[in-house]
């Protein structure tokens, strides 16, 4: 007897199983042609054209960058196309041009990726000119733009991208024109002391790219304007191949800033003149000083020395 329920029970919930089963393929089944079935809609989206271009070659010139596409679709479907990052990707890259580089294009439904259920129904344009240029690369350096205002007690002593340059490519007619690049807005204002920081590359001309994305940094140097330490008399180490020459200068005073109650003794202190060793002459020699961690130069008094050599 028990064996009996027992089986019965187990087709009660084999049977709950299956109808549980039937039931949601039904109601899949009913909601994906509610869908498909639904009265389509109209709408309109602007997509970039992006060209992969033939070896060698490069675009220079579009009779249009953009084009405005008319889709018609079940609602659902039209959902994920939204107002920006659409493109349409024209592949040319197999594309033999001779001396002829320019071409009339025009635009497939087949270079849009569309998903089930949506058609286009009108390109405008549907034509588009597509002029190429010889692709070729190079260096460019980079300037920091930099804004905002330090407080009047600061000064920027030193402000430097790293790497100071960086590589692009493009159509040969428009690399004419960059011949250096900047980054975008840099705000010095809440900086102190010396560090860096992460910067970003302005955008380029249409057709021209970075071929790197390199992290650029600006490196920076931002002191007080004032010393609070004056060290006198600092004898000049001369770094030299030959002892046949004579300074302007022997001994020079800098202004330094120093943690407050620090003393500083002059043997610390480090002042060095390299003597160029094919130069002969009277000529200027720049001075570099090496101080202990922590303090910071503002001045060497005079900042070159004049050398003559004999």
């Amino acid at each position: 007897m028990r064996e009996q329920i027992r089986a019965d029970l187990k087709k009660v919930k084999w049977l709950e199983g299956h109808i549980l089963k039937i039931l949601s393929l039904i109601t899949s089944v009913f909601l994906w042609f509610y869908v498909v079935n639904s009265e389509p809609i109209t709408i309109k989206r602007v997509f970039e054209i992006d060209v992969i271009s033939p070896v060698g070659l490069g675009v220079d010139k579009m009779s249009s960058q953009r084009v405005k596409v008319t889709l018609k679709g079940a609602r659902a479907f039209l959902k994920e196309y939204k107002e920006d990052d659409l493109n349409i990707s024209i592949d040319l890259s197999k594309r033999k041009l001779k001396k002829q580089r320019s071409i009339q294009y025009f635009i497939k439904d087949s270079d849009i990726l569309l998903p089930f259920g949506v058609d286009v129904v009108q390109l405008e344009p549907e034509r588009i000119t597509i002029n190429f240029d010889k692709l070729i690369n190079k260096k460019i350096p980079i300037k920091s733009n930099i804004a905002g205002s330090l407080p009047p007690d600061l000064k920027l002593i030193h402000a430097k991208i790293s790497p100071g340059s960086v590589s692009i490519e493009g159509p040969r007619s428009v690399m004419k024109t960059v011949g250096v690049t900047k980054t975008k807005l840099i705000d010095i204002s809440g900086l102190t002391g010396n560090g860096e920081i992460d910067v970003e590359l302005e955008e380029l001309p249409h057709y021209v790219h970075y071929m790197n994305k390199e992290k650029f940094k600006l490196k920076y140097d931002i002191r007080p304007k004032k010393a609070n330490m004056n060290l006198k008399n600092i004898p000049i180490n001369f770094i030299s191949t030959t002892h046949k020459f004579k300074p302007s200068k022997r001994a020079v005073s800098i202004d330094v800033l120093a943690p407050e109650g620090r003393s500083i003794r002059s043997s610390e202190v480090k002042v060095y003149a390299e003597i160029p060793a094919k130069k002969k002459g009277n000529f200027n020699v720049k001075l570099r000083a090496i101080l202990p961690e922590g303090v910071h130069l503002l001045q060497i008094n005079p900042e070159t020395i004049r050398v003559r050599r004999y």
